[in-house]
């Protein structure tokens, strides 16, 4: 029988003991972001706060965003939260600014959307590409779909469109390493579709909720199943409905169980086990700081775990510990190759993608090329750089053509590919070779 857990223990014993220790749930934890909103007033704030997965202690400050704004988002990384569009109270707002999840501080700038959003998109991400998906546009229910390269800070470029337009905080969103998913929107409509992560398109049909709602059904997921909890219906204006998905397959979602209380724009995060919805309206002008936590493998109602640092909705939220932004296992540097651009959907494609070729059939995102193209000049790399070169560009906003661009990446980061120089003229479906040290 193992002594008191209490003093100064030698690592022997503790291994001794190691399946009687108490879990230590602070480090093993994720922090779960909560960004901007409406406060009781409807007034915008800028604030950023963060909790703890695995402790009930109520959020604690993290932090201020550049822009004050509520109908806003977030999406991220393992290691980069980014908070996109929203309305400050008085105009549209088109930045995206970010964090880093392991140290509090406030949101510096990362680019723009392509267009101003006055109300919150969609937003989803894996760990390399980031989705921004609808939204309240020119004062109108938008469809364009836009995305970034979330490890790069720039400008958002075009990804395609939702099937329908989709006005802002209106439909809950949940992703995998490989598909995001948006359930509800405008009209209160039941419709899900679903999105591939690494290839530009639009939208395709998925199924159908339990249950048609808008103003943000929160969305939570583990590696294989989403939830989608809350939001207005057209019998109930405050659903405490959550209903699921396989997020592999398509069909129709399942009742999952209800939430405490109903409420519309509630925020929905999560780790590979546990959702969290945050916040919200409970009736008229009534918020909630209320944060309740949901076990994903298994149905049930929710259970309230904390308490924000005030009331609001209409704010973001996102997870380092989220199952589709961990670095995939099979992420070897040493023992990559990658693959860039391609035609598709009848347009030039930007994605990287990388396979691991100690094995069969594993292919990963890495990144985005500078610009859309095809035809691209490769083969030349060291042991820790690759080089692509040339090919028929479709840059966003500019002139097609062959291109002289000179582009690299390096292998143990994945990302945007940089720029490293110029073709003395621009040139397509050219080959390269290398030594370890020159091209």
């Amino acid at each position: 029988m193992a002594p008191s857990f209490s003093g100064v223990w030698k690592l022997q014993t503790k291994y001794q003991y190691n399946s009687a220790f108490p879990e230590d749930l602070l480090l093993n934890s994720s922090r779960i972001l909560v960004s901007g909103g409406y406060n009781n007033s409807v007034a915008a704030i800028n604030v950023i706060e963060f909790f703890l997965s695995e402790v009930s202690s109520n959020a604690t400050d993290f932090g201020d965003l550049s822009v004050t704004r509520g109908s806003t988002n977030n999406l991220g990384n393992d290691t980069r939260a980014v908070t996109v569009g929203g309305y400050s109270g008085s105009a549209d707002v088109n930045v995206m600014d970010y964090v880093t999840y392991s140290t509090t501080g406030n949101a510096q700038d990362f680019g723009d959307l392509t267009t101003t959003l006055s109300s919150g998109p969609a937003s989803i991400s894996n760990n390399v590409r980031g989705i921004i998906a609808g939204g309240q546009r020119a004062g109108s229910s938008s469809n364009v779909t836009d995305y970034i390269t979330i490890a790069s800070t720039g400008d958002a470029t075009d990804f395609g469109d939702l099937t329908a337009a989709k006005g802002g905080h209106n439909n809950g969103v949940v992703a995998s390493t490989t598909r995001g998913i948006a359930a509800g929107g405008s009209s209160k409509t039941n419709v899900i579709e679903y999105f591939t992560i690494a290839s530009a398109g639009n939208g395709t049909d998925f199924g159908d909720l339990t249950v048609g709602r808008d103003q943000q059904p929160g969305g939570a997921a583990s590696s294989t199943r989403g939830v989608f909890a809350g939001g207005r219906s057209n019998s109930n204006d405050y659903e405490n409905t959550m209903d699921y998905v396989t997020i592999a397959s398509t069909g129709n979602a399942t009742d999952f169980g209800d939430l405490t209380v109903g409420k519309r724009f509630p925020a929905g995060s999560s780790t590979s086990t546990k959702g969290f919805f945050s916040g919200g309206s409970t009736s008229g002008s009534a918020r909630t700081d209320q944060v309740e936590f949901i076990t994903i493998a298994s149905t049930g109602n929710g259970t309230d775990f904390i308490d924000l640092t005030a009331s609001k909705f209409t704010h973001g939220s996102s997870s380092a510990g989220h199952p589709a932004v961990q670095n995939e296992a099979f992420f070897a540097p040493a023992a990559i190759g990658v693959l860039g651009g391609g035609y598709a959907n009848n347009e030039a494609e930007s994605i990287i993608e990388y396979m691991n070729i100690a094995s069969d059939g594993q292919v990963g995102v890495f990144g985005d090329l500078i610009n859309p193209a095809y035809g691209i000049g490769n083969g030349a790399a060291s042991t820790t750089r690759g080089i692509s070169f040339g090919g028929e560009a479709e840059p966003q906003g500019g002139s097609s053509g062959k291109q002289d661009v000179i582009e690299f990446i390096t292998f143990s980061t994945k990302g945007k590919a940089t720029d490293f120089g110029n073709l003395a003229e621009g040139n397509q479906i050219s080959a390269g070779f290398s030594s370890s040290t020159r091209v």
